[in-house]
């Protein structure tokens, strides 16, 4: 906690004023101390380099100790609303709902206001707080001038208010046009490639159809026309030996191909695969137009989460909403399915993956009207980060809302989980793990001795957590003298974290590498991540792991849940990082031993193997 910290001004600040107003702000209010509160770690590093005469208070383990304390409060305000809103696909396939904290900034937020209020009870001299966000400042002012603080908004906000409007207006055009072009552009693409499909959806066959919807990337397209599912794995060829007609929904991103190619290389197959622009017409885009700008219309009224009134946000993420063009592609699978109704399609089961995202609901709300008979089941294959509270939830809220009929986690441990954080037990069994295979690979303590050991610091899905943590392991780590590795996700391109760095290389002995993570931890004497799924595969596979906390959002990390290990904490200062590093490439043959027995216990703890006996789960 803030224990050093006395009462004292907070001053209210915009983080788009200009640098020498800052400065001459905080000289005027004698203030040498200051915060950022937004998620920018670009905008941190440029105010860092601006105001080296001022001192930056680190509120990282403070926001962590906040999220903890909050998390549930805001997961039992957000599931409320699913007694309003039972069957309103509008409001299910809204992010407003889903409780995505990598998107919506809402619970983010709420942790800000805990935090500064925290820091103004304690803090001993005057503080700048410097905003990303408008309405934040507005609901931070008034919410800690009725609690009796000492509260100064600095530089006129009803112009930034009347400005942030008009940006947020042109914003909502942006997307619109953007996102119009891009169903266009999709539409055409669908119809021009329609006459190289070798297969016939609608055909009637003998065998039950079950229809499986994965995301599809670049690496999937594999060699000799050979499909590479990432997530399902092997399970479409497994339930096609057990006598069913696989079909399988592709959901595009990430591709170096145009759409023509891709959808050309997909209706070429051998495999088929659904379209879903060949199943919905223009009255359907219409209708899916139309849901997302109901969203302006969702919660209402003043809100108020563990006593903090919240309405201005929620006013600002609703507006934000109604932006959010791209959710229209995942509503047209409710019209898609009602469709293939009409034409008298049969469905015997449908697989989509569980990550409780908006983007699922729709499906399951369309199957559950439509085709009632049909099985829909959600498979859980990530890891459920108590900060990312798509997970959390209420028995009263998996009840009443869109969930599968069936969810399969990856193994036990998240099967318990899920019902520990609110999940319907009914709905849950405990399966295999598709993705991490590796995991059950016998691990030698040799490992790889063949070239030289490593430090791999692995990015992640999230562009802006992986900048700051490649900033500060930069700062960190140039003086280790084991070879360093940077692997990023393979979801988008290192140029944005060069750019964002203002660097035109790694540093001197440093490399960028690409290639399977599995492979890699063979050679890691120790690896170095923030979010996901890297830190879970280095602790199952015996690696020494370094958690690296974020300075200003949330850690998304699976093993915030194991508490009793030290080093599954994260650290979060440069010199913290560097004294962990160091120990971690300095553990003996004992240690190591130790921890590829630990990872051995955890595998089994979190994880079943894909075998026959597990794959019946996915049979109904």
């Amino acid at each position: 906690m803030l224990n050093c910290y006395k009462k004292a001004k907070i001053l209210l600040v915009h983080e788009s004023m200009d640098v020498c107003n800052l400065k001459k702000i905080a000289i005027k209010h004698n203030t040498a101390d200051w915060i950022y509160l937004g998620r920018s770690y670009k905008t941190l590093l440029s105010l860092k380099d601006a105001l080296t005469s001022f001192n930056h208070v680190s509120i990282s383990k403070d926001i962590h100790e906040s999220a903890w304390e909050l998390r549930r409060p805001f997961v039992g305000w957000s599931a409320s609303f699913s007694r309003i809103y039972q069957n309103d696909i509008s409001w299910w396939a809204s992010f407003m709902w889903e409780r995505n904290t990598q998107i919506n900034p809402l619970f983010l937020y709420l942790c800000y206001l805990n935090v500064v209020s925290k820091i103004i009870d304690e803090h001993k001299e005057n503080i700048m707080v410097i905003c990303e966000s408008i309405p934040l400042i507005q609901t931070m002012r008034d919410e800690l001038t009725k609690r009796g603080r000492n509260i100064e908004t600095t530089g006129n906000v009803w112009i930034k208010v009347v400005s942030e409007i008009v940006k947020e207006i042109f914003l909502l055009a942006g997307r619109w046009v953007l996102g119009i072009w891009y169903l266009s552009k999709s539409w055409l693409a669908a119809k021009y490639t329609l006459k190289f499909d070798k297969h016939n959806f609608y055909k009637n066959c003998n065998l039950p159809r079950i229809i499986i919807r994965t995301c599809v990337d670049e690496a999937c397209f594999g060699k000799d026309g050979v499909f590479n599912d990432r997530y399902f794995a092997n399970l479409p060829n497994w339930l096609k030996e057990k006598g069913f007609d696989i079909w399988t929904l592709a959901r595009l991103y990430n591709m170096n191909r145009g759409l023509i190619s891709a959808y050309k290389w997909l209706r070429q197959n051998s495999k088929p695969f659904i379209i879903p622009e060949d199943h919905v017409g223009f009255r359907d885009y219409i209708w899916a137009i139309y849901q997302v700008l109901k969203g302006l219309n969702k919660i209402k009224g003043t809100q108020v989460v563990n006593g903090w009134d919240i309405t201005r946000l929620v006013k600002m993420c609703r507006w934000r909403q109604a932006g959010n063009v791209f959710s229209v592609n995942f509503l047209l699978y409710y019209r898609m399915i009602k469709n293939w109704k009409e034409k008298n399609v049969r469905v015997h089961s449908f697989i989509d993956f569980f990550e409780n995202y908006s983007n699922e609901k729709p499906q399951i709300l369309a199957f559950r009207k439509f085709m009632p008979e049909v099985m829909t089941i959600g498979y859980q294959h990530a890891g459920g980060q108590p900060f990312n509270l798509r997970y959390s939830g209420t028995p009263e809220e998996s009840k009443m809302g869109p969930y599968p009929d069936r969810i399969i986690t990856n193994g036990p441990w998240m099967c318990k989980k899920l019902e520990q954080e609110g999940m319907v037990v009914e709905k849950l069994i405990a399966g295999p793990v598709l993705k991490y295979m590796h995991l059950f690979q016998q691990f030698s303590i040799k490992r790889n001795n063949e070239r030289p050991r490593v430090v791999l610091i692995a990015l992640t899905m999230d562009a802006d957590a992986s900048v700051e943590l490649l900033s500060k392991c930069i700062e960190s780590l140039t003086q280790i003298i084991v070879p360093i590795v940077v692997k990023p996700h393979p979801m988008y391109n290192i140029n944005f974290i060069m750019r964002a760095l203002k660097r035109e290389s790694l540093p001197e002995g440093w490399e960028w590498i690409t290639g399977d993570f599995g492979e890699w931890l063979h050679r890691c004497k120790c690896v170095v991540t923030s979010d996901g799924s890297p830190a879970v595969e280095a602790v199952c596979r015996g690696v020494p792991t370094v958690i690296v906390g974020k300075e200003t959002t949330l850690q998304q990390n699976i093993l915030e849940w194991f508490k009793n290990y030290p080093d599954f904490k994260p650290v979060f200062s440069t010199d913290e990082i560097t004294k962990a590093v160091q120990r971690a490439i300095s553990l003996g043959e004992e240690e190591i031993r130790s921890l590829i027995a630990r990872g051995k216990k955890k595998t089994e703890e979190l994880f079943y193997p894909a075998t026959e006996e597990t794959l019946k789960a996915f049979l109904t």
